[in-house]
């Protein structure tokens, strides 16, 4: 899978990485530490280098997820 940039479009990006399983905010506590982490692992891995700076200062694989939606995903009706 190809890093997400700018150019490249989140919401195609955001299918694929949903691909790989459930995201850490829909799991149960117990679960979500390890899951984070391997999310954690999973995003920074396949960011570019310019995304990966905007969510660098995020601490938690939700928190990434919820900065990289607000910065990319389009407010359009097709996304509501």
């Amino acid at each position: 899978m190809e890093k997400f940039t700018a150019d490249n479009g989140f919401s195609l990006w955001r299918i694929k990485i949903d691909a790989l399983g459930r995201h850490p905010a829909t799991l149960a506590d117990k679960e979500n530490d390890f899951i984070s982490n391997v999310y954690n692992t999973i995003y920074h891995s396949f960011l570019g280098d310019e995304v990966l700076l905007e969510v660098a200062d995020e601490d938690t694989a939700t928190s990434v997820w919820l900065k990289l939606e607000s910065l990319y995903m389009t407010k359009s009706l097709t996304n509501k």
